[in-house]
């Protein structure tokens, strides 16, 4: 066996299938199925119990095209010769009866390829509608809620970085994104030789320092207020106790 010969075993066709020796390959055949449509869909495609019941007890008519001959008359006959007849064949839609066991296979057929065909025309229509969305690059899922996000790169130096997540994974995607082109902006040499990043961080430091010490000073002021208040309140305690 080499290592191209297709080893996957064939897909037989399901029970009281209407060929015991596999599927028919002539599409004149009552019987036959399209390749596209055997698997998984017509092997899978299977009345309701409903439906069955409904053969059983009443049966079904179908339309058919059945081939007739037709006679036609094509010459007249002249003095003692006879009239040119011809037989043609045409094809007329015509209701036929389904029932009991002698057309149980081919209703059989006719149920699974309906089920057949509605399921893959809605399984080709929502893989149309799929094609449309974005796949989340977390979990892979695809739907109408993923979206995408552009981290904007400041510097110009990358034309930024876009991902794409659905609605749990988007925002981790995000907060990535935008901590990559942070730190390509924060290894930016600025002309002084220093590192973009390092100054950022002093300057943030430095207004961080500022901000802490004229709180405690704005604190220390508004406890020296309320002692001096507390002042006078005390000694007129106790003048009213020494009275």
């Amino acid at each position: 066996m080499t290592d191209s010969e297709d080893t996957t075993p064939a897909v037989q066709p399901p029970r009281d299938y209407g060929h015991d020796d596999g599927w028919t390959e002539d599409p004149k055949d009552e019987f036959y199925v399209p390749p596209e449509l055997r698997s998984p869909w017509y092997v899978n495609a299977e009345p309701s119990p409903d439906e069955i019941r409904g053969y059983v007890q009443y049966g079904v008519s179908i339309q058919k095209d059945v081939t007739f001959e037709q006679p036609r008359l094509a010459h007249p006959g002249r003095g003692d010769s006879q009239d040119i007849i011809v037989t043609e064949k045409r094809v007329v839609p015509t209701l036929v009866d389904l029932i009991g066991a002698s057309g149980y296979k081919l209703w059989l057929h006719l149920k699974r390829l309906e089920v057949a065909s509605h399921n893959k025309r809605r399984a080709d229509f929502a893989a149309l509608m799929n094609s449309r969305h974005g796949t989340c690059e977390v979990c892979g899922v695809r739907n109408g809620a993923v979206r995408s996000f552009r981290a904007i790169d400041p510097t110009r130096a990358t034309q930024g970085i876009r991902v794409v997540g659905c609605t749990a994974h988007l925002p981790l995607l995000t907060a990535a994104a935008e901590r990559a082109v942070a730190q390509v902006a924060a290894d930016q040499v600025l002309p002084d030789g220093r590192r973009a990043g390092d100054v950022a961080e002093e300057h943030v430091a430095a207004r961080l320092s500022a901000q802490l010490d004229s709180q405690r000073d704005t604190q220390q002021e508004a406890q020296q207020d309320t002692q001096q208040e507390a002042k006078p309140t005390r000694k007129a305690t106790r003048k009213a106790g020494a009275a």
